[in-house]
C-alpha cells in the first residue's frame, strides 16, 4: 500500500508538472482525482461530487478507487466516470487527464489533513469553496435487494432508521466519542432506531446505556 503511494505520488508529479508546459494546462479537459477508496471515504466526497457537478458541468472528473466500492455512488446524477486503482500512467494521456489531485496524500497524512473533516478535506482538494448546511450532507441511494435484505435480517418497527459509524481509520473522519454519545441519545430520544457501524468489536457491548439497547444496535458485534 505505502508503495503504491509512493508511486503514485511521484506519478502525480510528473504528470501535473508536464501539464503545466501544455496549452491545456489553464483549462484542463479532464481531472483525475486519485484514490477516495473506502466506502465511508467515497460515501463523505458525495458532498463534493455534487458540488463540483453543479459549479463546473464542462470539466467532467474521473474518480480513480478500488473497484469493490464502485457501487457506492450507483443512481447518482453527479457521479464521475469511475477507474480502478492504480491507474497505469500510461492512460493518462488516453483519457485525456489535464491534472491530478491526490486525495490520498493530504487524507491519510494527519499533518495535511489537520483537524478538518473528510468532507472539508475533499472540497478543499477540489478547489470548492466552504460546503455549509444542506450541502454537507452525503446521499445513497438503497437498491431495492439491499432493502430487502436489510429488512428480513433487521425487522423495521415502523421508525426512522439512522446508521452511525463512530470510528474510523483517519482523524479526519471521526468524530468526538462523547459528542458522538450525546447525538445517539438524542435520536433515542427523538423517537429512532439506531444502528451502530464499524469494524468488528470497535464499539464495545458495554459502551451503551442498557437503557436505550431496546432501538441502538450495535452491528460491530453482530457477525
Amino acid at each position: 500500500e505505502y508503495r503504491l503511494f509512493a508511486r503514485s505520488a511521484v506519478r502525480t508529479a510528473i504528470t501535473n508538472a508536464l501539464g503545466r508546459w501544455s496549452s491545456r494546462y489553464g483549462a484542463p479537459r479532464r481531472i483525475l482525482v486519485v484514490k477516495i477508496d473506502h466506502l465511508g471515504d467515497l460515501l463523505l466526497a458525495t458532498p463534493a461530487l455534487r458540488k463540483w457537478a453543479e459549479i463546473n458541468p464542462d470539466k467532467p472528473l474521473i474518480l480513480s478507487c478500488r473497484e469493490r466500492v464502485h457501487g457506492v455512488l450507483d443512481g447518482l446524477p453527479y457521479a464521475p466516470r469511475l477507474i480502478d486503482y492504480p491507474v497505469n500512467i500510461d492512460r493518462l494521456g488516453e483519457l485525456e487527464i489535464g491534472r491530478v489531485l491526490p486525495t490520498e496524500h493530504i487524507q491519510e497524512n494527519p499533518k495535511l489533513a489537520g483537524n478538518r473533516h473528510s468532507i472539508a478535506v475533499k472540497t478543499d482538494v477540489l478547489g470548492l469553496p466552504r460546503l455549509t448546511g444542506a450541502e454537507r450532507h452525503c446521499e445513497y441511494i438503497v437498491s431495492a435487494d439491499e432493502g430487502l435484505r436489510a429488512d428480513e435480517r433487521y425487522h423495521r418497527a415502523g421508525l426512522k432508521r439512522i446508521g452511525i459509524q463512530l470510528a474510523a481509520s483517519s482523524p479526519s473522519r471521526t468524530y468526538h466519542p462523547q459528542r458522538m454519545n450525546e447525538v445517539v441519545r438524542q435520536l433515542y430520544a427523538a423517537g429512532h432506531e439506531i444502528s451502530l457501524f464499524g469494524s468488528p468489536g470497535s464499539v464495545p457491548a458495554d459502551a451503551i446505556d442498557p437503557k436505550i439497547t431496546d432501538r441502538v444496535r450495535n452491528l460491530t458485534n453482530d457477525g
